[in-house]
């Protein structure tokens, strides 16, 4: 008996490759799409098209195309008055192997978007095996060729340093972008404070009002979907995150129509949850301070005593820094009252330092000193105010007496 047979005998057979299981329905047909060719290989192709009075949720397309040019400026990605601007975007999501951005980890599925005259088209980019990623990143380094001003959800922090790990891995070079704008900053900038997620999901409902169909799967199942397609073949589970990719390009193109609107409007679109206090940071981190100041002056319009009083707080330190110290007086001299030191602060100084009214500042500081004690004043720091009013106090009142 030979060194082989004995080895078998004492082990058993070994056992054999999982053998893919004939799908009743081939991947092409089940998402309408066709294999294309290029110098790399194969992949498949699934497209999609939209009217632009197509609505996702409560937008219509259209929207995108009247309100984004106005945040493109704000990102400084387009002209304020660049009408084709929006034409140039190319709108991207991935659908991958996992959450990390190691050599392991593949984007399988990439979905992009675009408009071409009014018409939003999605173009879903699909490798069957991994020998068809060179073929995918290829088709992609052509699409962003074409539009190099990429829009994504997440995007910088995930999707694209995850796609540009995957040419870099092959040995290719990263297609330059001209521009990126990752709408998740932009939501949780306007939103982190009135919603409990900014999900894409949690702003598909809240904001946009989209309902995803019951084929729609949860992201964190795609993964396995798409590893259980490899070893069995059968692909009637990856219809489902053919959707999701789809809706989760399409829902991009309504939540930068939303966004837009929001920042253009200091009071905020009726139809959406709208938080100014927000807006008019964003704004003023933008350097558009007389929108800052409109949306700061909204948001102390508020029910909320103490957003009210954040947002008084910000538009006179606004006043303050742009050099309009006598209006940021009148501000702080009308919310000594409020639960904010900074009235009470400010407006010691400005009547120490700059009015020279010793007597004046006097009165408030003995103001904010009893609104302290008294418990009316919210401060993380009480004993430290406390410390800095008397300060000043005793100051002023050596002022006085000299």
């Amino acid at each position: 008996m030979d060194l082989t047979e004995r080895l078998r005998r004492l082990v058993g057979e070994p056992e054999e490759r999982p053998r893919r299981i004939a799908a009743a329905t081939p991947i092409e047909e089940l998402v309408g799409g066709q294999w294309i060719e290029n110098a790399q290989g194969r992949c498949l192709l699934a497209s999609a098209r939209y009217a632009p009075e197509h609505r996702q949720g409560s937008a219509e397309l259209r929207a995108a195309l009247e309100e984004g040019p106005s945040l493109l400026a704000l990102a400084g990605l387009a002209a304020p008055d660049d009408a084709a601007a929006m034409e140039r975007l190319l709108f991207l999501d991935t659908e991958t192997t996992g959450l990390g951005r190691d050599a392991g980890t593949v984007a399988f599925l990439v979905g992009v978007g675009s408009y071409e005259h009014g018409w939003f088209s999605v173009r879903q980019y699909f490798m069957s095996d991994y020998d068809d990623e060179l073929a995918l990143l290829d088709e992609l380094e052509c699409e962003i060729a074409r539009r190099p001003t990429l829009v994504t959800f997440n995007g910088a922090g995930f999707d694209w340093p995850l796609l540009a790990n995957r040419y870099l891995y092959n040995g290719l070079p990263p297609p330059e972008l001209a521009g990126h704008l990752d709408l998740l900053r932009w939501s949780r900038a306007l939103w982190r404070n009135v919603l409990p997620s900014c999900a894409l999901s949690s702003l598909e409902r809240a904001v946009l009002g989209v309902v995803r169909a019951q084929e729609d799967v949860p992201g964190y199942l795609i993964p396995q979907l798409y590893y259980d397609y490899l070893r069995s073949g059968v692909a009637a589970p990856l219809a489902g995150v053919f959707y999701h990719n789809l809706m989760d390009v399409v829902s991009m193109v309504a939540l930068l129509a939303t966004v837009a609107r929001s920042l253009a409007q200091a009071a905020g679109p009726r139809d959406v949850p709208h938080d100014p206090l927000a807006v008019g940071r964003l704004h003023e981190r933008l350097g558009r301070t007389e929108d800052a100041l409109l949306a700061y002056a909204a948001a102390a319009d508020g029910a909320d005593a103490a957003r009210a009083a954040a947002a008084w707080d910000s538009h006179s330190l606004l006043l303050k820094r742009l050099g309009r110290v006598e209006e940021a007086a009148a501000v702080w001299g009308r919310q000594l009252d409020g639960p904010s030191p900074t009235p009470v602060v400010e407006l010691a100084k400005y009547l120490e330092h700059r009015q020279r009214d010793y007597a004046a500042a006097h009165a408030v500081v003995l103001q904010g000193i009893a609104a302290l004690k008294a418990g009316r004043m919210r401060t993380p720091w009480p004993q430290d105010l406390l410390a800095e009013l008397q300060h000043r106090l005793d100051r002023l009142e050596r002022r006085l007496q000299r």
